[in-house]
């Protein structure tokens, strides 16, 4: 049991309230429900049942939002909970919605990671592509799984290569620089050295062995 010792209409929304409980802020609500459900400040309640009323009074809306939140792109499961942590809902709430849309197929995280790596292989190495769907919290595991026939096409990285050097001189200077624009896109360096030889014989090009840049 906790008692709720302050009852506030929340600034941004005069149609919520903010729940305090033993002096601390605990919950958002919908001040019809708290209406409803008789919520006064200086009541006890138990913490199980408000967490039902909270939930029950917002998942529907909280479901509406992440539907038009992923809109006609995939999400991963992280952008949605960040997406609903901050419109304030709570976490059971989020993790109903969570449940629900991988329950309809609205969210996947194995189909995002491959619609990604399909999306962006011609523009990353595997090594960028990985740390891409990390940072979209894709796991360790699902990421992996979803690189494991990954392999860069010699056609991309070298078609990147053309690019970058366009109608400069080629120097050993503008190929340093090559080496680490590709690099940072993920490349690895035998890709690297691979496209660059490449780029050399059809321009039958002389410099210096990729080694010794």
């Amino acid at each position: 049991m906790a008692t709720i010792t302050k009852i506030e209409v929340q600034k941004k929304d005069a149609n919520k309230v903010s729940i305090f409980l033993d002096g601390e802020f605990y919950c958002g609500l919908y001040l019809d429900t708290a209406i409803k459900y008789s919520l006064k400040e200086d009541v006890e309640i138990d913490i199980k049942k408000l967490d039902e009323i909270v939930l029950e009074s917002e998942k529907y809306l909280a479901f509406n939002k992440a539907i038009n939140y992923l809109g006609e792109a995939l999400k991963t499961e992280k952008q949605i909970r960040d997406y609903l942590y901050k419109k304030n809902y709570n976490k059971n709430t989020i993790s109903y919605v969570v449940e629900k849309l991988k329950e309809y197929n609205y969210l996947n995280d194995e189909k995002y990671a491959e619609n990604y790596i399909k999306t962006y292989r011609s523009k990353y190495g595997i090594n960028m592509l990985r740390n891409k769907l990390y940072e979209k919290g894709i796991s360790k595991n699902i990421t992996e799984n979803a690189l494991s026939e990954f392999q860069s096409e010699d056609s991309e990285i070298y078609t990147l290569l053309v690019k970058k050097i366009g109608n400069k001189e080629v120097t050993n200077d503008l190929l340093t620089k090559c080496i680490r624009f590709l690099s940072g896109r993920g490349f690895s360096y035998d890709e690297i050295k691979n496209a660059i030889n490449a780029f050399k014989n059809n321009r039958n090009l002389n410099f210096e062995n990729i080694d010794d840049i």
